[in-house]
């Protein structure tokens, strides 16, 4: 089975011991066969698990380390009065292990962008798993009457195969703001 480890740092994989019998010897033309007992040994093995590395992390990065990600917004309601509270929802997607995936940083306009028209409690966010997706929601406030988009989020991973972070970016939400 694929072994995961927790941290960067020398890992020890332990011994391995087969025992068990084997064919030794076939007689065709008798139709008969010897068996030898077998005890195998593999020897354990130390190796060096480096981290993702800390030159080049984007902002974004969410702790993931993948062969792809996948992100997406949504807001619950994108006609709104100016005040109302909305849900943002950030779902992150893609084969591997998003366990120790955390939430990326938000832009800097959305928690204390005065004139923005939205501000995000970053203190309301949560974290839920949903069919292998996980979810981070946020309480969002719209702040000004008008037709608006919320940003495009930034969500980056550390890719496998090309061994380099990898920054996604959800698509804008279209938002009419009512006075």
């Amino acid at each position: 089975p694929p072994m995961r480890t927790r941290q960067p740092g020398t890992a020890k994989i332990p011994a391995v011991r087969i025992r068990g019998r084997i064919v030794d010897s076939v007689d065709r033309a008798r139709g008969r066969y010897s068996l030898r007992d077998v005890n195998l040994v593999a020897a354990g093995i130390e190796i060096n698990v480096q981290g993702p590395p800390e030159k080049g992390r984007p902002r974004s990065w969410t702790g993931t380390i993948a062969s792809n990600l996948t992100v997406a917004a949504q807001l619950d309601a994108t006609v709104c009065t100016a005040g109302d509270p909305l849900q943002l929802t950030l779902s992150l997607s893609g084969p591997g292990d998003l366990s120790r995936t955390f939430a990326p940083a938000l832009p800097t306009q959305l928690l204390a962008g005065a004139g923005a028209p939205f501000r995000v409690d970053s203190a309301s966010m949560k974290t839920a798993w949903r069919n292998g997706t996980k979810l981070f929601t946020w309480r969002v406030r719209a702040q000004q009457a008008g037709t608006t988009e919320f940003p495009a989020l930034e969500a980056a991973f550390f890719a496998l195969g090309s061994r380099t972070y990898v920054v996604r970016r959800t698509e804008p939400i279209p938002v009419q703001i009512k006075a």
